[in-house]
């Protein structure tokens, strides 16, 4: 006999099931990334407001350590000042370490950076001594100007028979 009723055709529920689950697997996970995806521009956004916050508003340690920082640093400045604007007194006592003769006794002086001068006391056995100590100080490449003060014969203690001289040396440049 003919079949006058057609008959459906039997569905494959299965591959229809599978697509459809398919199907909701890729929106959830489509809709898993953009639901990270703005959350994580709000939390970078919410991150970087926070440390704005934190870099402007100081706490007291760090208002106490950038307060003694500055008091420091004022510190150097000033000691950077002192030290800048000290006369150096080495090119003064070089030139006296490599002048002085080995038998002239250096007593006293007095040194004084910013008239570029210095007074010199010293006593010698001999006028020899005293002639080739005022001759070495006279010598060199910065020669000063070299005056003989004072000059005595020791008449009592150890130096009794010395030659007691003073020496005035100004220095153009050092």
């Amino acid at each position: 006999m003919v079949e006058i009723i057609p008959k459906t055709q039997p569905k494959n529920i299965f591959a229809l099931n599978s697509v459809a689950v398919l199907f909701m697997l890729l929106a959830g996970v489509a809709m898993g990334f953009l639901a990270f995806w703005y959350a994580q521009g709000t939390t970078r956004a919410n991150i970087q407001s926070i440390e704005q916050q934190l870099g402007i508003r100081q706490t007291a340690q760090e208002l106490a350590l950038e307060k003694e920082v500055l008091g420091q640093a004022a510190k150097i400045r000033d000691l950077k000042y002192l030290l800048g604007s000290r006369t150096d007194t080495l090119p003064f006592l070089q030139f006296l370490e490599d002048s002085i003769h080995p038998k002239v006794v250096v007593t006293d002086f007095a040194l004084s950076p910013a008239a570029r001068s210095m007074m010199l006391s010293a006593e010698a056995q001999d006028f020899g001594v005293v002639e080739e100590q005022l001759l070495a100080f006279q010598q060199g490449s910065k020669a000063p100007q070299v005056r003989l003060a004072d000059l005595t014969i020791g008449k009592q203690g150890a130096s009794k028979g010395a030659i007691l001289f003073q020496v005035e040396i100004s220095f153009p440049t050092l």
